[in-house]
């Protein structure tokens, strides 16, 4: 095709307006491998046309595809070059094909326009609700006695957690908590006693998860999708992020408020439509973790970046 492009070119007499190649590989290219391999064949394109009497052919543009890191975990990184690394590639190896093959260097042209444009934009959105809130010690209902004895039990180990026993007990009330619920099913606990099952279900997580983590615990990282916290966001992701419910892109998310404060939680990100696809998970390979707030008494935000 290239050949009989610069057949027509010549008999129509069009060949001196001839300035430029252009190539694209892809967006959102991850590995520098095939633009390597791209550039290289540009480049020997680019010299050949030129012996070929396409003297004024003087560019190359390459088009887009450099990426961006939208990963915010240095152990998981979306791309595997940086920004010096794609430009250094790009010059050195259209550079060296052309010298050895005696023609003058091209001018480079790029088209990056997702690399450009990601920065522009940052989305903002207010936390309204995290759905535990409500599980506090006021809203137990603690019977004066015939309390089920694995509900006695929970009690004892919300009072008398620390951080030595705190995994165990975390998976003592894991195992209760099933039981009770189980219970429930069969009828043989009424709803008082699963309200407070739920309950101090979430008070022991909340208090082992504050525990583990003065000393960084590693025994918290495998279990922080059974602890994760659901935060409900005033947006809607299929508005303000489509990427994300159209092609799964992930997007660096940080918390505005408390940042000189280690944030503890787990956690899952939800927006305020009835959409199916408006969750964003708890990813364990790429955990997101936020701040245990009362939403009643402070404001806390979060931010969404590279959206532009």
């Amino acid at each position: 095709e290239v050949l009989e492009a610069m057949r027509l070119l010549e008999e129509n007499d069009l060949l001196e307006h001839f300035h430029m190649i252009h190539f694209h590989i892809g967006s959102q290219i991850s590995d520098i491998s095939p633009l390597k391999k791209a550039l290289r064949e540009a480049g020997n394109l680019y010299a050949e046309l030129r012996k070929m009497g396409a003297k004024n052919l003087n560019s190359v543009n390459i088009g887009g595809g450099l990426a961006v890191e939208y990963t915010q975990h240095k152990h998981h990184q979306d791309k595997n070059y940086t920004l010096e690394e794609f430009s250094a590639d790009v010059v050195f190896l259209l550079r060296e094909i052309v010298k050895n093959k005696q023609e003058i260097e091209p001018d480079i042209f790029i088209e990056s326009g997702r690399y450009i444009s990601a920065n522009h934009a940052v989305l903002v959105a207010p936390v309204l609700e995290l759905f535990s809130h409500e599980y506090n010690e006021k809203s137990l209902k603690i019977k004066e006695n015939n309390n089920p004895p694995l509900i006695d039990e929970m009690l004892d180990l919300l009072a008398n957690i620390n951080e030595k026993n705190a995994i165990e007990y975390l998976h003592d009330s894991f195992d209760h908590t099933e039981s009770l619920f189980t219970l429930f099913d069969l009828g043989y606990i009424d709803l008082i006693d699963r309200s407070n099952t739920e309950v101090l279900a979430h008070l022991i997580v909340k208090k082992a998860v504050q525990l583990l983590y003065v000393k960084d615990h590693n025994d918290i990282l495998r279990i922080q999708e059974q602890v994760q916290e659901r935060y409900l966001l005033n947006c809607s992701f299929f508005q303000s992020l489509p990427d994300y419910w159209g092609l799964r892109q992930n997007f660096p998310v940080m918390p505005l408020n408390k940042l000189d404060e280690k944030p503890t939680r787990s956690a899952s990100l939800w927006d305020i439509t009835c959409d199916s696809d408006g969750e964003i998970a708890f990813d364990s390979t790429k955990p997101l973790f936020l701040h245990d707030i009362d939403i009643d008494e402070e404001e806390y935000f979060l931010a969404f970046f590279l959206v532009g």
